[in-house]
C-alpha cells in the first residue's frame, strides 16, 4: 500500500496528539542569545488539525521575549512510569486569537490571569513542530518484565525499546 504525504502527515499528527493526551506537560526550551537554553514547564492545551501545539502565556514573560528573538524551541516530554520520552523541535509564534482563547480557556487559568480571558497580558503561543523524536518500549510492563527475566536466565540480549522520528 502506497501512502501519500497527506496520509503520512495525518498519521504523524495523530501519533503526536495521542502522546500528548497522556503526557500533557512538557519542558519548554527557548534559545536566547546566550547559553544555556531557558527551560520551564508548560501544559499543552491542544494539538490542532495542522499539528500545532497550543499554550497560554503571559505577553510580558521572559519566554515570550526569547521567542521574539529566536523562534526555535524544543519541547521535552517524559513519562518514566510508561517508559516514553519525546523531544519535539519546532518554531514558536505569539498568537492573539480571541476565539482560540475562548476554546482553550479553563477557569484554572485565573491563577495566572487575574482578569480572566480578558486579561491584556494573556496571549497564546503556537508551536509548529518540525520533528518529533521518540523513545519507548514495545510492550506492556508485564511483557517487559517477563522478557527481561527470560533474558537474564538465558543470557540473551533483548530489544524491548522502540524509537523513531516523525517529520511534521
Amino acid at each position: 500500500m502506497i501512502r501519500n504525504s497527506k496520509q503520512v502527515h495525518a498519521e504523524a499528527i495523530h501519533k503526536l496528539r495521542n502522546m500528548i493526551s497522556y503526557i500533557p506537560v512538557c519542558m519548554f526550551s527557548t534559545f536566547p542569545g546566550s547559553y544555556p537554553p531557558a527551560v520551564r514547564p508548560m501544559s499543552v492545551l491542544q494539538v490542532d488539525d495542522y499539528g500545532k501545539l497550543w499554550f497560554m502565556s503571559n505577553r510580558t514573560s521572559k519566554m515570550n521575549e526569547q521567542i521574539r528573538e529566536n523562534d526555535s524551541v524544543q519541547l521535552l516530554f517524559s513519562e518514566p512510569d510508561e517508559h516514553w520520552y519525546w523531544a519535539v523541535t519546532g518554531h514558536a509564534e505569539e498568537q492573539y486569537d480571541r476565539s482560540k482563547i475562548e476554546d482553550l480557556w479553563s477557569p484554572i487559568f485565573k491563577a495566572w490571569f487575574k482578569q480572566g480571558k480578558e486579561d491584556p497580558d494573556l496571549i497564546l503561543i503556537s508551536v509548529r513542530p518540525v520533528t518529533a523524536d521518540y523513545w519507548g518500549r514495545k510492550s506492556g510492563k508485564l511483557a517487559l518484565y517477563f522478557k527481561m527475566f527470560a533474558a537474564a536466565l538465558t543470557g540473551d540480549v533483548i530489544n524491548v525499546n522502540t524509537k523513531g522520528r516523525l517529520k511534521l
